[in-house]
């Protein structure tokens, strides 16, 4: 009689963080658990509402995956991750993203680039869609609870969360829990501190550049739909539109750089000579045979008022400048130098990155968890049975496109998968307390 009331007694699992990765996992866990288990499931979420970075995702109207039709290999688009990702791609696709969210009622449209967002253009359609999921698994949600320790007294005990709450501390037992508490951070290292964890330092990893150099910052607003960005010495460089600010330089081109080179940039305190290819990528012969053109067609014309076709009339004047060159000479007076400079400045104009910026509220870091710590058939982790991780929390991240959401997506989708499995394995054994 005392052991059928013991097994009465639901299994309680918390996912300590209420952003992508966890709200996520808590609405798909308890469907994935054996019929009939009875299961808590709790989210304890440090600020005081859920999801806040999804609502500010892609300005707003949340950039949630990506079509992948444009990434050859995975690590094009997670310079850390990318082994993982592609094993755990098989039990939770961007396909498999796409569907969660259109079952759940929101139409999707794919942008030309690969940028899937809600048709509504509102993140607040891909939030609504995650409390829905949670609400329909009854799971507790409860915000303004900052966490600050989890322990465990041996593999696949219980484990106990302690922190504060909005009464004061409070500390819960649980036989599983979800660690997503996004980018890594000192509170999260302490909180972690019990478990001897292998932790990569974390750094910034998605951020514009600074360039102390006025001319260029004088020409804000301009963008380059084609650039490329490379640093020297290195193999590291980006390619894609940027944009012209007035601190330096921001775009597509430059976050994706500030991705591949995190490590690189932050262990040189972000000061580092940086070469900017205006043309995309042409090549010293094809701009050479450009200019010949120009200069064939407008002999007599001044150079400021014949730029090559990819560039706006401002940012030509700065290269002209940059090159040595008199805007008002005409083009019959350029000279062999004059041309090999342009050439070079145009492929290889140089300046120097004096640090960095943060990008607006949608900050990512790499590092956090070492992936070696986590078990890719259900993100468990190797040393505590009981205790999974997902999101950003790991050392996981991508360029900006979506990755880092579809990154959260599956991470979560598997975490989830992995806690079923578990609880589901302590249920049959009759192992509740």
């Amino acid at each position: 009689m005392e052991k059928s009331r013991l097994q009465e007694k639901p299994l309680r699992a918390v996912v300590v963080g209420g952003g992508a990765a966890g709200c996520l996992a808590a609405g798909c866990l308890p469907d994935m658990c054996p019929e009939g288990m009875p299961l808590s499931v709790t989210v304890l979420e440090r600020g005081s509402s859920p999801l806040r970075k999804v609502g500010i995702s892609g300005g707003g109207r949340c950039n949630l995956t990506n079509s992948f039709e444009r990434i050859d290999s995975l690590s094009v688009a997670y310079p850390r991750g990318d082994k993982l990702l592609r094993k755990l791609f098989s039990r939770f696709s961007p396909q498999d993203a796409r569907k969660f969210f259109e079952s759940r009622g929101v139409p999707l449209v794919t942008q030309e680039d690969g940028c899937v967002f809600p048709r509504s253009q509102k993140s607040s359609s891909i939030v609504g869609a995650l409390l829905r999921s949670m609400k329909d698994g009854s799971v507790i949600l409860k915000t303004s609870h900052r966490v600050e320790s989890i322990t465990q007294d041996a593999p696949g005990k219980t484990i106990t969360i302690s922190g504060t709450g909005p009464d004061g501390p409070f500390s819960m037992e649980c036989e599983a829990v979800l660690i997503t508490t996004g980018g890594f951070s000192g509170g999260t290292s302490k909180m972690l501190s019990a478990l001897d964890l292998d932790i990569v330092p974390p750094l910034p990893s998605l951020f514009t550049l600074k360039i102390d150099d006025h001319s260029l910052r004088s020409l804000m607003g301009i963008v380059v739909k084609d650039a490329v960005l490379r640093i020297p010495g290195t193999s590291l460089r980006s390619e894609g539109e940027l944009l012209l600010t007035d601190w330096g330089i921001s775009g597509p081109a430059t976050l994706r750089l500030s991705s591949y080179a995190a490590r690189y940039l932050g262990d040189r305190s972000y000061q580092c000579p940086l070469l900017i290819d205006w043309s995309g990528g042409l090549g010293p012969d094809a701009l050479d045979g450009l200019l010949g053109d120009i200069l064939s067609s407008n002999p007599r014309k001044r150079l400021r008022s014949t730029p090559p076709p990819f560039l706006q009339q401002r940012l030509w004047e700065h290269i002209l400048s940059r090159a040595g060159l008199r805007p008002d000479m005409v083009w019959a007076e350029l000279g062999g130098k004059g041309r090999r400079k342009l050439v070079e400045i145009l492929s290889s104009d140089r300046y120097d990155v004096t640090g960095r910026a943060t990008f607006k509220e949608e900050f990512v870091t790499c590092g956090g968890v070492g992936l070696s710590e986590v078990d890719p058939s259900g993100m468990g982790c190797r040393k505590h049975p009981g205790i999974f991780f997902a999101g950003e929390v790991l050392d996981i991240d991508a360029i900006t496109g979506g990755f880092n959401l579809q990154a959260a997506w599956t991470t979560g989708y598997c975490a989830a998968w992995g806690m079923a499995a578990y609880l589901g394995a302590i249920h049959e054994n009759n192992k509740t307390i």
